[in-house]
């Protein structure tokens, strides 16, 4: 048995080298004859990395994966300290972006960026009195309640991103 994993390792070993060598040539062959290649080009081949995200959008993200987990188990009543929690977190995370501005406020006219900005700001305001009622009826138990509240924030972030998101 050891001597047929031997084999297969040793024939595995050449038909990668055949491989290469065949790969290496047709890409000689065709820089030499003006072929195109079937390799592509190095600079294709490769991905970008993401370009980092910049502090709002941290805080996007935060709002967005807080205010999912929030809808997933906000009915509990058993995850009572926990929704409050993360309550508190995105009302941390919306508090943080309105001191931020977004990439988009780079594509206003100065004479309109004290309005636009403005603007963004009390849509957060909107976003944070929201986490205000949401948590207050948590606190009170009242999870019926909370939940209907959970429905305005949808509409909120689709409005806020319409309005201030860069395209």
């Amino acid at each position: 048995m050891n001597i047929r994993l031997l084999h297969l390792a040793t024939a595995t070993v050449s038909i990668l080298s055949l491989t290469m060598v065949t790969n290496a040539q047709e890409t000689q062959q065709a820089s030499a004859t003006g072929a195109p290649s079937l390799q592509p080009p190095p600079s294709q081949s490769k991905k970008l990395p993401p370009a980092p995200d910049s502090p709002l959008e941290k805080q996007m993200k935060i709002l967005a994966r807080g205010t999912k987990q929030l809808s997933q188990q906000l009915s509990n009543s058993s995850k009572q300290q926990e929704n409050i929690a993360l309550l508190e977190t995105l009302k941390k995370a919306a508090s943080d972006a309105k001191e931020l501005n977004p990439r988009k406020a780079t594509q206003i006219p100065q004479s309109d960026l004290e309005k636009f900005l403005a603007d963004y700001r009390a849509q957060i305001d909107k976003l944070s009195d929201a986490f205000n009622q949401i948590e207050e009826a948590v606190k009170a138990g009242n999870y019926d309640r909370a939940v209907t509240l959970m429905s305005t924030v949808g509409p909120l972030k689709k409005e806020g991103h319409k309005n201030f998101k860069a395209d």
